[in-house]
């Protein structure tokens, strides 16, 4: 998995910054790409959501959810009392971009025997993009200059150039965590927005036996799908990936999941 995560990395960096992989400076940014790659696929990978849900992809776009105050990482518990209203979504990528989000469950009714595979929770279309990569990448900029001009000081405006390139394309294509902190910091696109058209109205978690796993995914539209879409006739044995081959999305280019399970009566808010 790893060989392939990087070769996917590097591909997809060195098209999109057209850097030659023997200049000496080339491979370890291609390695940090692979590290925030990995940091971001791996727990999909343990948590099987790859495998039984989607297939491996290169997370391409930054996708950040939240109940209340309480943010949703990868394989965090989240209570069902806590997730009754839609969580907050805010989205990377460009304002000109559309995606399609969709929230399932592939547990029900059972982790043991998941009969309903896949039960759908939310299915939003035409999501436009939110910050702009650009945007981040002018706020270092300043750093750039100031590094490379002390490394490289007579001339250092090809190693600037060179870099400029590196953070563009990182941040564009697998978005490294510097970058994250720093869009956070920008006007976001969120759930709240009148640009989303909702397929399938959300229902929160409600699993009745064991631990259950709900999983976000976003994918990238090629054109305005919201008015194409119908919703689904029955929430259950709903196929992420069959829905996405219908539609033409591709693989996912972002995913979150968080698990929740019962809650005793007694301790329900």
């Amino acid at each position: 998995m790893v060989v392939v995560l990087f070769q996917r990395a590097a591909t997809h960096v060195a098209i999109s910054a057209s850097i030659n992989f023997t200049v000496p400076y080339a491979w370890p940014i291609a390695f940090l790409a692979l590290f925030f790659m990995a940091a971001s696929v791996d727990p999909l990978v343990v948590g099987r959501v790859i495998g039984d849900v989607i297939d491996m992809f290169v997370p391409a776009i930054n996708m950040s959810v939240y109940y209340g105050s309480k943010h949703v990482s990868n394989g965090c518990e989240i209570k069902p009392s806590l997730a009754v209203n839609p969580p907050k979504v805010t989205i990377s990528g460009h304002s000109d971009e559309l995606y399609t989000m969709v929230m399932i469950d592939p547990d029900a009714p059972s982790p043991s025997e998941p009969s309903m595979r896949e039960w759908v929770h939310w299915v939003v279309a035409d999501i436009p993009g939110g910050t702009n990569p650009t945007r981040v990448i002018s706020l270092l900029l300043p750093l750039v200059h100031l590094v490379t001009y002390a490394v490289f000081p007579v001339p250092h405006h090809c190693m600037y150039n060179s870099i400029y390139k590196w953070l563009s394309a990182l941040t564009t294509s697998i978005t490294p965590k510097v970058a994250i902190e720093v869009t956070r910091l920008l006007p976001p696109v969120t759930s709240t927005s009148k640009a989303w058209k909702e397929i399938l109205s959300y229902v929160g978690p409600r699993p009745p036996v064991g631990i259950h796993r709900y999983i976000l995914v976003l994918f990238q539209q090629k054109m305005p799908l919201g008015n194409m879409m119908e919703p689904p006739q029955n929430r259950t044995h709903f196929n992420t990936r069959l829905f996405a081959a219908h539609l033409n999305l591709g693989l996912p280019v972002a995913t979150v999941y968080f698990n929740a399970q019962k809650e005793p009566a007694n301790k329900r808010r």
